[in-house]
């Protein structure tokens, strides 16, 4: 039986077929026995009904099918508005008038494919007309290949707006914007990423881009936020906008910019700390939490101890270099215990060869056995008159300590002493003869130890057996140790260290349990896990040192809490972020944030990926390098959607849509 919207079949349990489930006209087949009437759905699976007398069958199709296809003109002249808005959207794509972003496309592409989903490809034209007929196929071509559509609108978009605001580039500074200055301020992606290297004019780019923004009228003027990393910077900012456009805008720092969310979603906001802002007073905090608060507590002398004895220094041997001076180079910029961070100095303040040559007299040192590094030999070596300095000597004992570095190797059955790649073999395992016979011959008493012991991790252990006959190792007392750290300069520089590391921890928002994950998949777990063991504590004591006062990751993470639960509405729909390369992870975090507040808001950030002057400060140059998926757009399943521009070099980025548009889809 026909209806006006459905065909109903009878048969022991009658079934309703609507016509929205069909995709096509009915049609008939002739088969043994009579004929059928062949339905095809909208999921591409067909199916028939029969036999029928091929008359009637006849009959009951053509019927069918005009009251199908009256029934979706009657739909159709309840989406007349729709179909105008879609048809409008794809023939603004030929000739845009904005910037086509992925933000402004996608709503439209859902709302075409929704509409594609409910009504059939091949509409007669005589039901309803030509226009409208054309309307349906291009809604159908944006439902089906937004992708290419969209490439094509922003390359003809960007020629045709840099050659209409010709005359406004060339008059908006002191000189005309180069080609690529013009283009940074015309693309308008979801996310848009300038490369502005020192002297490259990324200043001009980010004022021009906020007057542009403001004088075609993209966006009012409380809409537009522009973030830089100084007061002065901010206040030149806004002095060159105001100027120029005549209305103020705002331009801030991320903790500015936090600060004012603070105060205006909390009745009564916590005041800065006094180091917030000074990054020498919060080093010198964390070093007086070291000092006087973790130092004391129990169990952490021997953690402290063992830590400056065998794991300040992150370690690699000499079977890692291809050269001695790649070797010499690792470990001068591994130094960290004197001031001029140019040699491998021990505790006691001995400049040294190796590494293990470090440990072994750090652990000497620790354990107040008075030695000599380097002294020379007490007897001459006759008749070459050689000068022989042997690696230590305890002055109390005369007992000598020579290091040697070598491995052990087994190769077909036999084992055999070998070097690293940068050393002679055969001259290395001769001297080492020689020294021993020197010894022999004087009947001097040496000590041997060997690189092999490192790799197996006793190294000071076995050290500490091979001496028990001749010395009592006595525990020096830590504060003297300390003493002797904060001499070299060592206590301030690890004091950085753990500054850094903790702004880093907090802006990452990480738990000592994540860090603790994270250790366990590096190379160095030993290590890892001791800085935790003092890190853990300093960070506890420096919570409670912050009382109701807040630090400048605060500053951050509290508002960027707000944005997220909604709190507080950002007024801001374009984000100018100048030296984007030093933004911490915290802050991105409040970017991202703000940016979800309105599903068209854009991101727009000007930096070098070769400088970063805040790193101090937790800066994370991955939100740099991986600014499309971090903060691009989605469309057609594409994520990550963004535009790259380099001042001297355009489109930097591998994947070039056009020659013009760009796709790319810390244990601390």
């Amino acid at each position: 039986m026909l209806t006006a919207d459905s065909i109903i079949l009878h048969a022991k349990v009658p079934y309703k077929l609507s016509f929205e489930d069909f995709s096509k006209e009915i049609t008939v087949r002739r088969g043994f026995g009579g004929s059928f009437l062949l339905f095809t759905r909208r999921n591409g699976s067909r199916f028939q009904v029969g036999p029928i007398n091929y008359q009637t069958a006849n009959s009951f199709t053509q019927n069918a099918n005009k009251v199908w296809w009256n029934h979706f003109k009657k739909l159709l002249d309840q989406e007349n508005r729709e179909i105008s808005t879609l048809g409008k959207v794809y023939t603004s794509l030929k000739n845009p008038r904005r910037y086509p972003a992925a933000c402004l496309l996608k709503p439209y592409v859902v709302r075409s494919r929704e509409f594609s989903s409910r009504f059939p490809k091949n509409i007669p034209q005589h039901l309803i007309g030509s226009g409208k007929k054309q309307l349906i196929e291009n809604i159908n071509k944006l439902a089906e290949n937004p992708t290419r559509l969209r490439e094509k609108a922003v390359k003809s978009y960007l020629k045709n707006e840099l050659e209409a605001k010709s005359d406004f580039f060339d008059h908006i500074g002191f000189h005309p914007l180069t080609h690529q200055q013009r283009l940074s301020v015309v693309t308008d992606e979801d996310a848009t990423l300038v490369l502005a290297g020192a002297g490259s004019g990324k200043t001009s780019v980010i004022t021009t881009k906020a007057i542009y923004l403001i004088e075609e009228k993209i966006r009012k003027p409380q809409e537009i936020l522009l973030i830089t990393y100084g007061n002065k910077a901010a206040k030149e900012l806004r002095e060159r906008i105001q100027k120029k456009c005549q209305v103020p805008v705002k331009a801030l720092t991320f903790h500015a910019l936090g600060n004012s969310i603070l105060k205006e979603v909390e009745t009564s906001p916590p005041s800065p700390a006094k180091h917030a802002d000074d990054p020498i007073k919060f080093r010198k905090l964390i070093q007086t939490i070291l000092l006087e608060d973790v130092m004391e507590q129990p169990g952490m002398e021997s953690i402290l101890r063992k830590w400056f004895e065998e794991f300040y220094l992150p370690y690699k041997s000499e079977w890692e270099f291809e050269s001695l001076n790649e070797y010499y180079h690792y470990l001068r910029s591994i130094n960290r215990y004197n001031k001029s961070g140019d040699d491998l100095r021990t505790i006691k303040g001995d400049k040294v060869r190796s590494y293990e040559e470090l440990l072994i007299a750090n652990w000497l040192f620790l354990n107040d056995i008075d030695y000599e590094y380097e002294p020379d030999y007490e007897f001459k070596i006759s008749p070459q008159n050689i000068t022989y300095r042997p690696d230590f000597k305890l002055v109390e004992s005369g007992v000598y300590i020579e290091h040697f570095g070598v491995r052990k190797k087994v190769q077909n059955g036999k084992e055999t002493l070998t070097t690293a790649p940068c050393i002679n073999r055969e001259k290395y395992l001769e001297q080492m003869e020689w020294k021993r016979s020197v010894h022999k011959e004087n009947e001097t008493k040496l000590i041997e130890t060997y690189s092999y012991e490192q790799s197996k991790d006793v190294l000071l252990s076995n050290l500490a057996k091979k001496l028990d006959q001749y010395v009592t190792p006595k525990p020096i007392p830590i504060k003297k140790m300390f003493e002797k750290l904060n001499e070299l300069g060592t206590i301030d520089q690890f004091s950085e260290i753990l500054a850094t590391f903790l702004r880093l921890f907090k802006s990452s928002s990480l738990t000592i349990s994540q860090c603790k994950q994270r250790v366990k998949q590096t190379n160095s777990v030993s290590r890892g896990t001791a800085f935790l063991k003092i890190f853990e504590p300093v960070y506890e004591s420096y919570q409670r040192r912050l009382g109701n006062n807040i630090d400048f990751e605060d500053m951050i993470l509290r508002p960027t809490r707000y944005l997220e639960e909604g709190k507080y509405k950002s007024p801001f729909r374009h984000i100018l972020v100048d030296e984007f390369q030093d933004i911490a992870t915290s802050c991105g975090k409040l970017l991202l944030a703000l940016k979800h507040q309105h599903k068209d808001a854009r991101v727009f950030g000007v930096g070098d990926d070769w400088q970063s002057i805040y790193r101090f400060n937790g800066s994370d140059i991955n939100l740099m390098r991986h600014f499309g998926p971090q903060f691009g757009g989605e469309l057609d399943g594409q994520t990550g959607i963004h535009s790259s521009i380099d001042l001297a070099n355009t489109f930097r980025s591998v994947d070039k849509i056009g020659g013009l548009y760009t796709k790319v889809t810390f244990f601390p």
